[in-house]
């Protein structure tokens, strides 16, 4: 008999270790817009660069969202442009229910389906989108993806 499958081989170990140490922040912000937890984590992680980018580690902001968003503390201008939503401290737990109490958390509310396809559709079709730049939908589908297969392999299910 074959020795059983390793739930986390392959996995990116990044987002491993942004699963296990945001998944139950991940989770109250996806039941409060009844989406899926793995749709809250893969966003995030694609957006934070699995909690790793600049933007999270500095402004506690793991969603990329702009100037002004539900419970921001403060703006932050970066060079390209963009004024961002500064989160206080822990920020993804604030920054994943300021997404979620925002338009576009209202949007994925409104959804009758959660597939990770219908939640990226929804954050990248105008009008309104969230992030509509080519190869935006499919980058979300395939965190979506990622992050599915890291509650795997941390809780055994996804």
């Amino acid at each position: 008999m074959p020795p059983p499958k390793n739930p986390c081989a392959g996995v990116n170990p990044k987002a491993v270790n942004f699963v296990s140490a945001n998944y139950k922040a991940a989770q109250a912000a996806a039941a409060s817009i009844n989406t899926t937890t793995a749709n809250i984590l893969g966003l995030s992680g694609n957006e934070s660069d699995w909690g790793g980018s600049p933007i999270a580690q500095t402004y506690n902001n793991y969603f990329g969202l702009t100037y002004p968003y539900p419970g921001n503390n403060g703006q932050y201008a970066s060079p390209n442009g963009i004024t961002y939503s500064i989160y206080p401290s822990p920020g993804f737990p604030n920054s994943a229910m300021g997404f979620a109490r925002g338009r576009q958390g209202r949007r994925v509310a409104a959804l009758p389906a959660i597939s990770p396809e219908t939640f990226a559709w929804a954050l990248t079709a105008p009008p309104m989108a969230f992030n509509s730049l080519n190869g935006t939908f499919q980058a979300y589908v395939d965190a979506i993806g990622t992050a599915r297969a890291a509650i795997n392999c941390v809780f055994g299910h996804n």
